[in-house]
């Protein structure tokens, strides 16, 4: 009989942190005694006693390092750039205790440090360190790490808080300081908000930081701006003050071609201007620019000439003083629009008579100034409509009449006109002090000119100085000067002219070949004036809105 013993095996897991234990104990060891170290890693500024195979084994860096196929495995020092002593010794801190201390003063060094020693742990706490304290002071330096060390997320979350808070950064050295690259990706994020006007300021700001060396990046900058969401007048403004813009000829023609068809929502819709009366005529007349036609809806109540127009509410036109039936008038007539009847209704009568003066409207108060006299007439006076009175204003510094007049950057300007002479003068009257001041005279001395706004510049077009002019000027408010610029095809003495879509229309009025039915019409593209149909009969300091 045989007897057979089976003996049942059992198994159990224990489990016990004496691995941490023995990392803590060498990490212990290798600060104080420097026990079984067998490698030393020097930094510009400190030197750290380690062992090989620990360091192996957390890092691809030094794994490779230290392997059979590298020269420098035989070496007991180790040289490492770029990582500062302080930065190294929380890595080291990490690699034996998988402990480390992370702020917001040191986070952007040990991402640095964890990417070139090629420790993937470090780098994801870093990085999750960045996604719960992001803020406006971390976002900008955040922005660019993320981009450097392939922080997908932390990429997203910057973009977001920079976005929010582009005007505060805008005011740090750090943003400054961002690289072309960097600040390229900021204009090329897709599902940025719409901040188009900031992000122009941040570009601007950017490149005049380092002018010379940044001024050849504006342009592929520029290029990623999205000008559909710029306003009217934000272009407006932008095209013409801005030398960066005007020098690059791919900027100011992308510009420009926005100001010409600008988006429906920013602008009225205006095909058309209404001309009043004349020396020639009282007839009303609505020219339409699409077709080059003209229609005669009505006629004045009397002869009127010299007068000033402007337009109320986009619905009625106000048709003040001049002369009527050859007398100077203080008359002031209302026309609707809407229908398109022009039924005339009576406003408050201006507190003194004007002819040949000058009127526009700023913050819904409108505005008139001088008129002819031997001297001319140094008078002004405002309507406000809430009140539904005239009162008396501060008096320009010189009299004048045959003037322009236009508001411009919440100011009044006049230029020209004739006051005893041909005048060249300017000023500008600010509202909030009711006082004009003398700004830079035009090059030329001009009576009978056109005065319009283009492009946040005042242009004087025309006039007469004892010759017919065809001559134009501009003049920049923010440079405070007066500049030449293309001139008129046709000489014109009391023509009359306005702005629309983007373009300058000019017509009628006299020269020494007598009155005038033709229209000019100014295109910036082409930098050029071209004629652009006629206009019967001739219109000789008529009054012109467009609608």
């Amino acid at each position: 009989m045989s007897f057979e013993s089976t003996i049942q095996q059992q198994s159990m897991d224990f489990s016990s942190n004496h691995a941490l234990e023995i990392l803590n104990k060498m990490n212990v060891e290798r600060k104080s005694t420097q026990a079984f170290c067998d490698v030393t890693i020097k930094t510009d500024d400190g030197d750290f006693s380690a062992h090989k195979c620990v360091l192996s084994a957390f890092s691809e860096f030094y794994s490779k390092m230290f392997s059979s196929e590298m020269k420098k495995k035989l070496e007991n020092e180790v040289s490492i750039k770029g990582v500062s002593s302080d930065i190294m010794d929380l890595i080291m801190e990490f690699i034996y205790t998988c402990k480390i201390t992370l702020t917001t003063d040191n986070v952007f060094d040990v991402l640095a440090g964890s990417e070139q020693l090629q420790i993937p742990y470090v780098k994801e706490y870093c990085s999750k360190f960045l996604l719960d304290n992001m803020n406006e002071t971390l976002c900008l330096n955040a922005f660019t790490f993320a981009r450097m060390y392939h922080l997908t997320e932390v990429v997203k979350r910057s973009e977001e808080c920079i976005f929010d808070n582009l005007l505060v950064l805008l005011k740090k050295d750090n943003f400054k300081s961002l690289g072309l690259n960097d600040l390229l990706a900021l204009f090329q994020v897709n599902e940025r908000p719409d901040c188009d006007e900031d992000l122009y300021d941040a570009l601007t700001l950017w490149i005049k930081h380092d002018l010379e060396n940044r001024k050849n990046n504006f342009c592929e900058l520029f290029k990623n701006l999205c000008l559909e969401n710029l306003s009217f007048c934000f272009l407006n403004e932008l095209v013409v003050t801005e030398e960066l813009v005007m020098k690059c000829h791919r900027c100011s023609k992308a510009l420009i071609s926005s100001l010409i068809s600008p988006p429906k929502d920013t602008i009225e819709d205006l095909s058309r201007f209404v001309l009043m009366g004349g020396e020639v005529t009282n007839d009303v007349i609505i020219w339409d620019m699409q077709t080059q036609q003209s229609s005669i809806v009505r006629k004045l109540n009397c002869k009127r000439c010299a007068s000033a127009a402007i337009t109320l509410d986009g619905n009625q036109l106000c048709l003040m003083g001049g002369k009527a039936n050859g007398k100077i008038t203080d008359l002031v007539e209302g026309y609707y629009l809407e229908p398109e009847s022009f039924e005339c209704v009576l406003h408050p009568c201006m507190l003194e008579r004007r002819s040949y003066f000058a009127a526009c409207v700023l913050n819904d108060i409108i505005y008139v100034s001088g008129s002819s006299s031997a001297e001319g007439s140094s008078s002004c006076e405002l309507f406000d409509r809430k009140s539904n009175k005239w009162s008396k204003i501060g008096k320009l510094n010189k009299g004048r009449g045959y003037h322009g007049m236009v508001a411009l950057n919440e100011k009044l300007y006049v230029a020209g006109g004739f006051g005893g002479q041909n005048l060249s003068s300017a000023e500008c009257f600010d509202p909030s002090t009711n006082v004009w001041k003398q700004i830079p005279s035009m090059n030329e001395r001009r009576q009978g000119l056109c005065l319009v706004v283009f492009l946040g510049k005042m242009i004087a077009l025309g006039g007469y100085n004892g010759n017919y002019l065809s001559s134009t000027e501009i003049y920049n408010p923010k440079t405070g000067s007066w500049l030449y610029g293309a001139p008129l095809n046709v000489a014109r003495y009391g023509a009359c002219a306005g702005v629309v879509n983007g373009k300058i229309y000019v017509i009628g009025g006299k020269n020494n070949q007598g009155l005038l039915t033709s229209v000019e019409m100014y295109d910036p593209v082409l930098g050029a004036w071209e004629l652009f149909g006629n206009i019967e009969p001739a219109r000789v300091f008529s009054s012109l809105i467009c609608i």
